[in-house]
């Protein structure tokens, strides 16, 4: 027995080693504001940069929906046919022609529906020489010309120009525009009727999806802010509100030199860098600026220098009190706490090894009635415990053993004793049968050929029972396996099978290399496309072979479940290969999902779809789960059957 006691050297050591420590500690405080600083710039800089990125996303996946939408709706049939309809009623009478208000009842409230779900503020009609001749909502650009009316100075003519040149879809700027009195931008498509371009239909864009992106401050702090701008000739001018100025869209404007504004200059002119700068109210700022090409603006994304440096002086406070708080703390609690656990516990931990390398008589003896104490008394019931147990496994196994000696003395007499018997009886009917039968009455002839069967099904009967006797009995050989050759060799054995049958055999694509038994996972295969094969009354018969990759999202499999078919249990949550194969056969009624899995379980009569003894399925299933993987149907009656299996356990979500 071992006496579990803390030494009194052990304590003196560790307190003096905690007085020397204390110098560091000290040392590592003063220097703990130039890290800080550092540390602080540094995520500074990473979260302004991401920040910067999220932002772009943002507004480029923004713009480029609208433009997806605007090219959908150009590709509609029934928009050129409207714009066909408004524009020849147009050019025929104006506005008030008969045929326009007709075409405005007919297409009008269509139009309406179509673009309700959307955020245009208008949408216009516009033919190839510039006429406005339809818009949802009536304003003062219907019935002009773009490149002589009011919206002559702004960039809707170039919009249209660049559209019916390019004969695709484009956007323009986010723009101030008079006759709207409003800051709006237009994304524009053509039209198209028999492969030409009639026209271009243009969609009013409102800037407040966008204001509501660089309006988002989370994470900026109290100074910081997200600010968009273009160039307009020799000035910076600000085109979304500013954290401190919200009016100062279109307002606020900045001559192009060396004193303000600089990182929104460096983003309008297409540059992208980030680092120390002034911004345009000449505050020292750091920040991110970029060009974003998709809208032909400059973006910059930034914090006031105070404001960051102020964290690292808070962290550098905060530092500095944890430290001589800690320092404290552990002079004073390192001493008693060391004297009444570590060394026991460290003692407690010898015994431990000396049980572990199989010395179950060892005991932990303590004079300690704290919970130390408890614990080396619960440590000594486990070990009492474990001996015990050991003791039992140890029987259990030898018992075990002894029942599979048994079972293999029984296998063996089923095998020879059984075997050689009715091999004989089933033999013999044949040559009655050979010899005989053409001298038997119909009667006899039945008998004779019900023997013959039965015989021969009663042998088929005993193998499936022995070679099921012996599924799991050997261990699992696990090596990388490739499923291709595994099937390769599965199919080269059906080969016969699959072209008396004219069944078509589908492999979606390349199937993984899995760790598994080679062996095992070709029983597994040859079983389930035997009956994907047999149970098929199909003129055009398939089977499907594929599987789930687990980076896969759910639902993102090469094809989905039959339609009215449901499985045994949950999909699983793909942390492994997911494996099938589908057919399009006979179906399973769903009320059979579970027993089809039992031993001798058929649906149908003996001698229906090449017969069989119900084994198949039970031998798949449970070498399946000596995988520890799992197997489940998705089938429904006249629809076909997918099998799924896995090789493995499910990983951890």
């Amino acid at each position: 027995m071992e006496l579990v006691r803390a030494p009194t050297l052990y304590a003196k050591i560790l307190f003096w080693f905690l007085l020397v420590s204390i110098l560091p500690l000290v040392i590592i405080s003063v220097l703990t504001y130039q890290h800080a600083r550092v540390a602080v710039q540094a995520e500074a800089q990473e979260f302004l940069d991401g920040f910067a990125n999220k932002q772009t996303h943002l507004i480029e996946r923004s713009i480029k929906e609208r433009m997806i939408d605007a090219h959908a709706f150009s590709l509609f049939p029934m928009i050129a046919e409207a714009f066909h309809e408004f524009e020849n009623a147009f050019f025929k009478g104006g506005l008030d022609d008969p045929d326009y208000i007709a075409a405005e009842i007919r297409y009008r409230p269509l139009l309406s529906e179509i673009f309700k779900p959307y955020d245009y503020k208008n949408v216009y009609f516009v033919s190839r020489n510039g006429d406005v001749f339809f818009s949802m909502v009536r304003g003062k650009l219907i019935g002009t010309h773009l490149f002589s009316g009011l919206a002559q100075s702004t960039e809707l003519p170039q919009l249209l120009t660049s559209v019916l040149e390019t004969e695709s879809t484009r956007i323009s700027n986010f723009a101030f525009y008079p006759h709207l009195n409003n800051v709006a931008a237009f994304t524009a498509a053509p039209v198209f009727q028999g492969g030409s371009v009639i026209g271009v239909i243009a969609f009013r864009l409102s800037p407040d999806h966008i204001y509501q992106i660089v309006s988002d401050y989370t994470g900026l702090g109290q100074t910081g802010e997200t600010v968009l701008g273009a160039k307009i000739g020799d000035e910076v001018v600000f085109v979304a509100p500013l954290r401190f100025d919200p009016q100062g869209a279109f307002k606020r404007r900045e001559k192009i030199g060396p004193d303000v504004a600089l990182p929104m200059q460096n983003a309008v002119l297409g540059k992208h860098g980030q680092g120390y700068s002034v911004d345009y109210r000449g505050a020292p700022v750091w920040a991110n600026w970029r060009y974003l090409p998709s809208i032909r603006l400059g973006m910059v994304v930034k914090m006031d220098v105070a404001e960051i440096e102020s964290r690292a002086e808070a962290i550098r406070i905060f530092s500095l009190a944890m430290v001589f708080s800690t320092v404290l703390l552990a002079v004073g609690m390192a001493v008693r706490v060391s004297k009444s656990i570590a060394d026991p516990i460290k003692r407690l931990t010898s015994v431990t090894r000396l049980i572990a390398e199989g010395h179950l008589e060892q005991r932990a003896k303590t004079e300690e009635k704290n919970e130390i104490g408890e614990l080396a008394d619960s440590f000594n019931r486990m070990t009492s415990q474990l001996q015990k147990s050991y003791a039992e496994i140890r029987k259990a196994n030898e018992d075990l053993a002894r029942s599979n000696k048994e079972l293999d003395d029984f296998a063996y007499i089923v095998s020879h004793d059984l075997k050689e018997p009715l091999r004989g009886i089933h033999n013999y009917s044949i040559f009655v049968k050979e010899d005989y039968y053409d001298k038997l009455d119909d009667d006899g002839k039945a008998k004779l050929d019900t023997l013959v069967r039965l015989s021969q099904r009663l042998e088929d009967l005993i193998n499936d029972i022995l070679y099921y006797s012996r599924v799991g009995r050997s261990a699992l050989t696990l090596f990388p396996a490739d499923l291709n050759q595994v099937v390769e060799d599965v199919l080269e054995g059906l080969r016969v099978m699959i072209e008396e049958n004219n069944v078509e055999i589908r492999v979606p694509r390349p199937l993984p290399t899995v760790d598994c038994d080679k062996t095992r996972a070709i029983e597994i295969f040859y079983n389930l496309l035997t009956n994907a094969v047999k149970y098929n009354d199909k003129s055009c018969k398939w089977v499907e072979i594929g599987f789930i990759d687990p980076k896969e999202k759910e639902g993102e499999s090469p094809r989905h479940p039959l339609q009215g078919g449901s499985g045994i249990g949950s999909r699983p949550s793909l942390g492994a290969h997911v494996f099938y194969v589908r057919d399009n056969g006979i179906g399973i009624p769903e009320k059979h999902f579970e027993s089809i899995f039992r031993i001798f379980k058929r649906l149908h009569g003996k001698d229906k779809y090449g017969g069989g003894t119900g084994v198949g399925l039970t031998i798949v299933k449970k070498l399946v789960e000596l995988h520890h993987g799992g197997i489940w149907v998705e089938s429904a009656r006249g629809e076909g059957t997918t099998f799924y299996f896995t090789l493995k356990r499910e990983e951890a979500a």
